[in-house]
């Protein structure tokens, strides 16, 4: 064994603590690599049994795995870099006069660079084996997870979708080469700077600690607030800015990813309830009359008798034996013009896009509701059960498709002139409104356009209902036999809300178990080097406490100095990562934005858990490293100085 590979040896036996945490970070990237490719392998044998060769969308599915697969393992390579790179730099750190010594002696600096990259093939030798066998497991477990959330979606859909776990040898031979590259790559950058340090600065420990005449910047401020420990404090973490820099990169890292993620499952959140609101119905049937074109050219349109309605939500009560909410609606019978100023927000754009008609031309929907919820609303309006309340809050669509929420009139108690078709007029007075605080989830897609529920109209064009029941399709076969009784044409329709509700809950939980489970990993990987960083900085710098303690400065206040040293380096990473969070949490609103629109929300709660988070890893390291001062000599660690 080549000298320079015996002295790496030695190093990595001495110093078992900082290997361990090194040894660690490889076996944590090496198993991220091996996971996602894993992943890709998997995808592509989705993508062949869904598709075959030949189609169009074959090649573009696979080409978009594989891209997706090779952005996530540059993020994890990446990470590692950082990560691994500043263990081995803290290592030729501790061993700077040790290089000192060789150069005097005549060693080369290709000699010392060997000896730290031999570093990095003994960690490769031990820690990629492992990792691709740890990353073997995550990928298994993750198919599992997989396939658990599409096994409720498969109950119900006409295809059976199964990810298979793939065990292939590219997974792994491309996982060891990356692996290993990686890890190389983080131990020839301190290498190479390492060898470059001439011997008698090496000796004298240069280039680790800058040392300038000036001032440390709100010195006077920190000892004001937290006395001559915090400034000590502040004053060390300037000097040594190399050792807190790739704590400080994990520490934002894993704010960042996580308020990233808790902002997509928020943003998702809003985008979900768009679609169904927090309805609480299992079933929705609809029921829309046709019309004829008469010979004389006229159009013809069929209605059905309010009465009529109400004794079918009656029977699909009882058939249900649960909650039914039904509504109807008499729309396109009259038309009212409204002036700008009386206008909500965003509704002139809506109403009128290019401007063309400044009297915002309106076709109104007179809605009427079943009696037991209209007294309901009645009274959640502050109104008479006899009264005409505007829905003053409703869902709508652009041009490209994407929802949005919209407040159709400032009210104001006003009275509208309906205008009908054919000729006539109607008075129509707004007693009062329903807001998005009071508005029953499921008017909200009623409310799109200026919509007035009145107490009763004699004929409806269409009518619905929301059914909770145990069993949909019982009432989707009643309701049939039950339309049959309708004397005119019409068509109908019917959902499972909760089929429609479980894909998309599904769907964002899948995706967020996966992009948990992947910031959780690259978390791991990055408190890897945390730890290892705050433990060697306290045990290096063993013989300064020394000095400060002969100078007459008590344990407590090396502890204090230390839990300071902790607290700015986790305001140093908040004021980095919280930013840099709820920017790409705002990125992903405005890719889901492509859809719908909505209200960003800010992350709040992620924001105040990653503050409180990041302050307790790091004091509890810093104080995990200080107990092992606990007994030194000040002698002894002079002496070591």
């Amino acid at each position: 064994m080549k000298l320079t590979a015996k002295l790496a040896k030695s190093q990595l036996l001495t110093n078992r603590s900082r290997t361990m945490w090194a040894l660690l970070g490889v076996i944590l990237s090496t198993a991220m690599i091996t996971a996602v490719y894993g992943f890709v392998a998997s995808g592509f044998e989705l993508v062949d049994g869904l598709l075959s060769d030949e189609s169009s969308l074959h090649d573009l599915y696979r080409a978009t795995v594989a891209g997706i697969g090779t952005v996530l393992s540059g993020m994890v390579t990446v990470a590692s870099i950082i990560v691994i790179s500043n263990s081995f730099r803290v290592s030729a750190s501790e061993r700077m006069a040790q290089f000192g010594m060789l150069k005097s002696v005549g060693a080369t600096k290709k000699q010392i660079a060997s000896s730290i990259m031999y570093e990095g093939v003994f960690l490769n030798t031990i820690g990629v084996p492992f990792g691709i066998f740890f990353g073997l497991f995550v990928n298994f477990s993750g198919v599992t997870i997989i396939n658990h959330f599409l096994y409720e979606l498969n109950e119900s859909a006409t295809a059976n979708l199964h990810v298979e776990f793939v065990f292939a040898f590219w997974v792994l031979i491309v996982a060891a080469v990356l692996a290993f590259t990686t890890t190389l790559l983080s131990a020839w950058l301190p290498a190479r700077k390492a060898s470059r340090v001439s011997a008698i600065d090496a000796i004298r420990g240069a280039g680790e600690v800058k040392v300038k005449d000036k001032s440390v910047r709100g010195g006077s401020i920190i000892k004001l607030f937290f006395g001559f420990e915090g400034y000590l404090a502040a004053k060390s973490i300037r000097r040594s800015k190399r050792n807190f820099r790739a704590t400080l990169i994990s520490l934002s890292l894993s704010v960042t990813l996580l308020i990233a993620a808790s902002g997509f499952f928020l943003q998702m959140t809003r985008f979900s309830d768009l679609f169904w609101p927090g309805i609480d119905a299992t079933s929705f049937v609809g029921l829309v009359m046709n019309g004829e074109r008469l010979e004389d050219g006229s159009w013809r349109e069929f209605t059905f008798p309010t009465s009529q309605v109400n004794e079918f939500t009656e029977r699909l009560r009882a058939q249900s034996d649960g909650r039914v909410f039904g509504f109807g609606s008499y729309q396109g019978q009259y038309s009212v013009d409204i002036p700008t100023e009386m206008l909500g927000p965003r509704m002139s754009e809506l109403i009128n896009p290019n401007n063309v008609n400044p009297n915002n031309t309106f076709m109104p929907n007179i809605l009427v509701v079943d009696p037991y919820h209209h007294a309901q609303l009645a009274h959640l309006a502050g109104v008479s059960a006899d009264s005409n309340i505007l829905l003053n809050h409703g869902q709508s669509r652009d041009d490209d498709g994407r929802r949005f929420e919209v407040t159709p009139l400032i009210f104001s108690g006003q009275t509208l002139t309906l205008r009908r078709r054919g000729g006539g007029e109607r008075e129509l007075t707004l007693h009062g409104q329903l807001t998005r605080e009071n508005l029953p989830n499921e008017l909200l897609d009623m409310a799109v356009n200026l919509s007035v529920i009145v107490p009763y109209t004699p004929n409806l064009h269409r009518f619905s209902w929301y059914i909770d029941s145990e069993n949909p399709s019982v009432i989707f076969d009643y309701s049939r036999e039950l339309f049959e009784e309708v004397e005119y044409d019409f068509h109908s329709w019917r959902v499972d809300i909760r089929h429609e509700q479980a894909i998309m809950r599904t769907m964002t939980n899948l995706v967020m178990t996966l992009s948990f489970g992947f910031i959780a990993f690259l978390t791991l990987i990055g408190l890897t080097n945390v730890i290892s960083t705050i433990s060697t900085n306290v045990r290096h710098r063993s013989g300064e406490f020394a000095v400060l303690q002969s100078a007459g400065m008590t344990r407590r206040g090396i502890i204090k100095m230390l839990r300071l040293e902790s607290l700015i380096c986790s305001i140093k990473s908040l004021f980095f990562g919280l930013p840099l969070g709820v920017l790409a949490s705002y990125l992903i609103y405005r890719a889901i934005g492509v859809s719908a629109d909505f209200d960003f929300s800010v992350p709040w709660l992620p924001m105040l858990l990653s503050t409180f988070g990041v302050c307790v890893i790091s004091w509890v390291i810093m104080r995990f490293a200080a107990s092992r001062l606990k007994g030194q000599s000040i002698v002894e660690a002079i002496e070591k100085k």
